[in-house]
């Protein structure tokens, strides 16, 4: 039996334009299979998780080929038909695969050398179900909290670390440290109020009389009762900074009324999108032309998944989606709107506030997109 020398065209988690080919050894041959996860080395030390591309029996002609590491899948994470939409993307975008693969892989999928983990806060509960190898990781990490793939290398005293990574990652012992950085911060807002203890008027009236050696103190308490409009009772949540402006006093003034419990504070989600505040506008009623284009796409969205409406710039086009949205929304799905033009964002998301009388625009699943084109 002859033996088969094989090359596997790898896509790395990097902006560069090409794939990179790697010799397979040949214990590999009757494992490797496309869309696996492999190990490689580029440069003297760099290791990445790349997806293996395609395999053939071409060596490159501009270098000698290094070998595979290893394989970190026993089958493909990434589907045949993935990695055709993936080379779309790059051809469509203009963008490389590597760049494609970051975009599509969470980042638990995508470890290199400097990849950064650390302990899940629940990793106790699992110690059971480690080998030799990962009880060392995760004393180490016990030690250090956080770990490059490099440093548990030096750790084990070994090269190729991926699979141990990769065992304790599928036992839920260890995250990787991207996965546990916040992508989106909400925007807060201190708001304050009277405390309970403080909310009748007798117990008001004492407030008043003991803060009478501290007029600035008392001043931020008539403002916040001023902008309640007389009814403190209920405990009315007040934007801090509106009352500081209002009374005329600082951040320290209000400090030192909660250090003596006569206020309360709590930290508000607000939008950070301006135009919160809008005039609401209700429907308006389509024109002849808007009205038949409206009912062709609901007979097209019959027998289609897809729908095109081409025309040309303040045609109209935004009326029409607003009606068939509120259609969807009425028959209690969600919408997702896509529009591909970021200059448009805040124009438009202020329209859709007045139609839909909404602060705030949610993404969500089982929903249509619309496209407009020029």
């Amino acid at each position: 039996m002859s033996r088969v020398t094989l090359f596997a065209d790898i896509i790395l988690p990097l902006a560069i334009p090409n794939t990179y080919t790697y010799r397979v050894p040949l214990d590999l041959n009757d494992a490797i299979a496309v869309g696996q996860r492999a190990i490689v080395q580029l440069g003297k030390t760099k290791l990445y998780t790349g997806i293996v591309h395609r395999i053939h029996e071409n060596p490159p002609k501009a270098y000698e080929a290094k070998y595979l590491e290893a394989l970190l899948d026993e089958q493909r994470i990434v589907t045949p038909a993935q990695l055709s939409l993936w080379e779309w993307i790059s051809s469509y975008y203009c963008c490389t695969l590597g760049e494609v693969m970051i975009a599509a892989l969470p980042a638990s999928l995508k470890l290199a050398s400097e990849t950064k983990v650390i302990l899940r806060e629940d990793a106790r509960d699992r110690l059971e179900h480690l080998t030799t190898k990962e009880l060392q990781v995760y004393d180490a990490l016990e030690l250090r909290k956080v770990l490059s793939l490099s440093e548990i290398g030096e750790i084990l005293d070994q090269k190729t670390v991926y699979p141990i990574v990769k065992a304790m990652l599928d036992k839920s012992v260890v995250v990787v440290e991207e996965e546990m950085k916040e992508k989106y911060s909400p925007k807060t807002v201190e708001y304050i109020r009277l405390a309970e203890l403080y909310r009748t008027e007798n117990e008001l009236r004492g407030i008043m009389e003991s803060l009478g050696k501290a007029p600035k103190q008392l001043d931020f308490i008539m403002a916040y009762l001023r902008s309640c409009q007389g009814d403190f009772t209920e405990g009315t949540w007040q934007k801090k900074i509106d009352i500081q402006q209002v009374s005329g006093t600082t951040s320290s003034v209000s400090s030192q009324l909660l250090k003596k419990g006569i206020i309360e504070s709590a930290l508000f989600e607000t939008d950070r999108l301006p135009g919160s505040q809008f005039k609401i506008e209700g429907r308006k009623e389509l024109s002849l032309i808007q009205e038949e284009a409206a009912t062709s796409i609901r007979t097209h969205f019959k027998d289609h998944d897809v729908v095109l409406l081409h025309g040309v710039t303040s045609s109209g086009k935004t009326e029409i989606y607003c009606e068939l949205i509120d259609e969807v929304i009425a028959s209690g799905k969600q919408v997702l709107y896509l529009l591909p033009e970021i200059a448009l964002t805040t124009q438009l998301i202020t329209r859709l506030q007045k139609r839909f009388h909404r602060n705030g625009l949610k993404s969500g699943t089982n929903c249509f997109s619309m496209s407009a084109t020029r």
